[in-house]
Formats: structure tokens, sequence, C-alpha cells
């Protein structure tokens, strides 16, 4: 009754057009309330304190660095967020589906993902039951989206997430995404995408520049980093493989350090493909997956937990690509999740990243191995507590550089 009170007023006064303009908004009304789409609010909070260690010998590349720091992080588990879904079934074979989700640093309640607002995901997909789904805006590249899937710390955690070995699957989420899924048949889906323009900052390697390219919203549709991404997913019963490949092209204009323009000659296009899988034998799941990256690096991870800027550097300089001829390396990881019980679970992860190409040759470079284990205790359905702890060694691929790092949290789900 108090919409329609506050309707009436407006409809006394209004001239005969209005009155009949808003007479069919009533008759419409109803129509419009029973097809609104179903629409889920969820999200995750997930805090801790830490303490973490890094250290590295003085090299031809690097000064010595010996370092501690005690803090909180956000989204050791889980990464911090919250969403909206909204689905709205148009016909019996046709669907809408709207996601938007937003990144947290809730340690202090800032933005993740580069501040953005909703830097999760952003998209809007439409679905037929019988041929697929069709995705446009901001999400996951295919090899994040499986690798979250069997990695016991879900591509979360900083060092410990399996994404600090396998670039292309840290975080990848490429802007102005089109993507395509097969609906699943017989345990098969397909997905293939292509990103008209990444949103990604590039580091080119060659003689005509080197210096850290932002990202760019050029007129011209080769003018910006560009960006393919496919994989395939196959699941029954306990088993579930995947394999995934991401190809990233440079931008035909890159900026001079004095702001210019110039065409840029770099021609390395970056690719990396990986194969993994999971079984779950209920009492314990078994994940594994390798991979290769070829003629440059996807996103590397920092040390530590995230947060604070680690004073260990990486191979990309902070860059989310980097374009570089003849670099290669090579990632590979074992994962181990173990239920305690109904209320505890233990997780053990084992990653490393290889060097090789024009990198196998450089003296100062080493093979990564990073050891990480979580203890996490149920409070309810929605709450639990956990202690976690991580070792790497050689930490990207820098040799003598160590970062190791213990802590505890409490996350909720809603």
């Amino acid at each position: 009754m108090l919409g329609w009170r506050t309707f009436m007023p407006g409809y006394l006064f209004a001239s005969g057009f209005s009155r009949a303009w808003m007479a069919c908004a009533c008759a419409i009304l109803p129509m419009t309330v029973i097809a609104s789409p179903a629409i889920t609010l969820y999200g995750v909070v997930d805090l801790g304190l830490y303490y973490n260690t890094v250290s590295r010998h003085a090299n031809s590349l690097e000064p010595a660095v010996n370092e501690t720091l005690t803090g909180m992080t956000s989204g050791v588990q889980t990464g911090s967020r919250w969403g909206i879904n909204a689905v709205e079934q148009i016909s019996p074979e046709w669907s809408v589906n709207v996601s938007l989700e937003s990144g947290i640093n809730a340690q202090d309640g800032t933005l993740g993902q580069g501040g953005l607002g909703f830097g999760r995901q952003s998209t809007l997909s439409l679905i037929n039951r019988q041929y697929g789904s069709l995705t446009f805006g901001r999400r996951s590249a295919m090899a994040h989206t499986y690798l979250a899937l069997i990695d016991p710390f879900a591509v979360s955690g900083s060092q410990a997430g399996m994404g600090s070995s396998f670039g292309s699957a840290n975080g990848v989420r490429p802007n102005n995404l089109l993507l395509f899924e097969t609906p699943v048949m017989q345990g098969w889906q397909a997905s293939i995408g292509y990103s008209f323009n990444t949103g990604f900052t590039a580091l080119y390697y060659d003689e005509s520049a080197s210096n850290m390219q932002p990202a760019t919203q050029y007129f011209g549709t080769r003018s910006n980093m560009r960006m393919v991404t496919a994989g395939v997913n196959y699941e029954s019963g306990p088993l579930s493989i995947f394999w995934a490949y991401d190809a990233a092209y440079g931008a035909s204009e890159i900026e001079t350090p004095s702001g210019q323009t110039q065409t840029n000659k770099n021609k390395a296009v970056p690719r990396a493909w990986m194969t993994g899988g999971i079984y779950d034998l209920a009492f314990i799941k078994l994940s594994a997956a390798i991979g290769q990256t070829i003629d440059g690096t996807f996103f590397g991870q920092g040390a530590g937990a995230g947060g604070y800027t680690p004073p260990l550097s990486n191979f990309s300089n902070g860059a989310d690509v980097v374009f570089a001829k003849g670099v290669r390396s090579l990632q590979y990881g074992l994962g181990l999740t173990v239920p305690i019980g109904d209320s505890n679970k233990f997780i053990f992860s084992w990653q490393g990243l290889q060097p090789r190409g024009t990198l196998n040759p450089i003296n100062d470079l080493a093979t990564q191995n990073i050891y990480s284990a979580l203890f996490s205790h149920s409070l309810s359905k929605r709450t639990d507590v956990y202690v976690w702890g991580s070792y790497g060694n050689n930490f990207q691929t820098f040799s003598t550089a160590k970062s190791t790092v213990i802590g505890s949290g409490i996350r909720h789900l809603f």
C-alpha cells in the first residue's frame, strides 16, 4: 500500500497522457515482478596475522637482503570478496546471467585487483542449454579458472598458491573478454575466448624498449595488448582433468620514457600451456599440474603473505606480462587435501619453477621450490580458523632468495 499511496498524488495531478502511461505501467508492474531475476549476494572475509622473513645473498643481479615483517593479511585460504549474481530464465532454453564480484583487501578495506570496482569479475552471459554460453566482460582466463579447482590453496595465500609458479594462472583476468563455453557433454567441456584489450601492463625486452608499459586504451585494433585463452575440462566421478592455453599479443604502439609513442618492434608472443587434474578418494584428494611458458612470463607472484611489497625481486619487475624472445620456464606442482573428521582439514602443496631457454645459462638463477601447509578447524558451516606456513627457496628463480611465512587466521563465508 505504501507504493500505491506514494504513486497516487502524481497520478491525480498528471495530464491525460501521463495518466494513461502510468496506468500502463501499473498493468505491466505485476508481470515485471514475476519475471524478476533470481539475485544472490555472497562473499568471503579471510583475515590473518603472519610473520615473514626474507633473505638473499648478493649476486651480479641484486644486492643482499635480510628482513622480517609481522603484519596482517587477507585471503590466505580464499581471496576476500563480495559479489552479486543475477539469473533470469527468459525461455525454457535461454537464460541471462550477470556476475559482479569485487576483491577486498580486508585488512584495510581497499579494493583488490588494482582498485577496480568489480575486479574479480564483471560479466554478462547468454546461456543456451543446448549450445553453451557466450560471456562478455572481465573474468578469469581458463588457466586460472581450472587451477583454482585443484590447487589446495585455490591460487590464494600469496606464495602458498600455485600461481607463484604457474604465472598464467595467477589471477589472470583480462578485460574486454568474449568467451564461448560449450555445454557439458558426457563430462567434457571446452572454452575459447579472446580479449580485445587486456588492460595488463607490459615489459618488452629488446633493443628499443625495456621500460614498463602501462595498460593502454589506444584507438586501433592492434594498438592494445590482446589475448587468447582456451581450455578443455573433463569430469567423471572422482576424477577431474584439464588442459589450458593462453597467449598474449603485444601492443603495436608503446610509450617512450619521454611520454611519446612509437612502434613496438618486439615480436615475442608469450604463450603458456598447462595440464593437471585432481582425484578425490573421499578420505584424501590428490592433485597435480605441469606446464610451460614460452617467450616471456605472466603475473609474477610476490613473496610472503601479501599486503606489502617484499624486498625480493621477481623477473617481471612489476609488469603483468613480460615479452622476451627465448625466455622459457617449466612449472609443476602437487597438492594434497586430507579431511580429519567432520571439522578439520589438512592441506599441503609443493610447486616448482625451473628457468629454461635463454635463462638457463645465467648463474644467478636457479629452480624455485615452494612448500606450503595449512590446518583448518571449522567452528560452524560458514566459519573456520586456521594456521599455515610456507617456505620458498630460490624465490622467483633468483638463486639463494628465500621466503618463509607462518601465521594464523579466521575465515567467514556468507
